[in-house]
């Protein structure tokens, strides 16, 4: 099963990839750092504002790991045939957002209910514009005569 570098990525690889890419960001940050900040990575830690108050390395680590992130997105916004375009609008208001002091958690809230969507966004059964179904679907009929056969035990 291909993951995270084909055209499209599925529900279960993105919460797999939120997954993994909490635990490297963990792991680099204690390495480098000798502690762990308790925060969840959603894809917009690199927020400009904290450029110059957080050490270098933290920075250079949230946005490798940002960049990692947004990729993932991406990926997922076309596997339910949309454009990848919209991550970057996304992107564009959660930074424009944390830059207003009051707005900074919001900017976070923001992107964690971003994640959410991108999980619960239905998926494009069989292929689309954006290449063939990760999960191996043909088509639309494809998935339901599968279905059909599980439901009468074959």
């Amino acid at each position: 099963m291909k993951m995270w570098w084909g055209q499209r990525l599925g529900r279960t690889d993105l919460v797999f990839a939120v997954v993994t890419i909490n635990v490297a960001w963990a792991a680099a940050v204690y390495f480098s750092l000798g502690r762990i900040p308790l925060m969840l990575h959603v894809g917009t830690r690199t927020v400009f504002t904290r450029w110059g108050t957080e050490p270098p390395v933290l920075s250079a680590i949230n946005l490798a790991l940002d960049l990692v992130f947004a990729s993932l997105a991406w990926r997922r916004l076309q596997d339910a045939n949309l454009p990848g375009w919209y991550l970057i609008g996304a992107l564009v208001v959660f930074w424009l957002m944390a830059l207003v002091p009051t707005l900074g958690t919001v900017s976070g809230l923001a992107g964690l209910l971003g994640l959410v969507a991108l999980l619960i966004l239905p998926p494009t059964v069989g292929p689309n514009r954006f290449g063939k179904d990760p999960r191996g679907w043909k088509s639309p009929e494809h998935q339901a005569e599968q279905k059909a056969r599980l439901a009468k035990g074959e």
